[in-house]
């Protein structure tokens, strides 16, 4: 077996046993709520307002309008507008919608199983630059 092959057969050892760990399983609206709001000092009433501006930001707001039809969170789950979402942030540059387009690809849940179109998302959202919102309370 060539070095490939071999790589190959443990990635697909790796991507039937993913769905069985917790950390892989979505996590809540609320509990990312709590979290976000634990960590950063914000309301419940605060976040809720963050959020709707980050919604309404096409950079941003296409990331979290994927999670929502990805995890089906307020909305039925649906890989295929998740996987939309993600590829508008994704084509804007954001290295979030590359990396959760990227697993879409790899898992072919919206897309076409695709692991080359995988690998290039995976890359470039490695090679992008992640915005990272370090005062998140003064977001407007």
């Amino acid at each position: 077996m060539d070095e490939i092959s071999a790589v190959r057969q443990e990635c697909g050892i790796i991507s039937r046993q993913e769905h069985l760990r917790p950390a892989h399983q979505p996590i809540s609206y609320s509990s990312v709520m709590e979290e976000v709001c634990a960590r950063t000092g914000q309301s419940k009433k605060e976040y809720e307002r963050n959020l709707k501006i980050l919604k309404d930001t096409p950079f941003f707001g296409d990331v979290v309008k994927g999670h929502y039809f990805r995890d089906g969170e307020g909305v039925p789950r649906d890989y295929y507008k998740a996987a939309a979402h993600y590829a508008k942030a994704a084509n804007a540059g954001n290295p979030e919608g590359m990396f959760n387009l990227a697993l879409l690809y790899k898992n072919g849940q919206g897309v076409a199983r695709d692991f080359n179109e995988s690998l290039r998302w995976l890359l470039k959202a490695a090679e992008g630059k992640a915005p990272i919102m370090v005062d998140v309370k003064n977001i407007c």
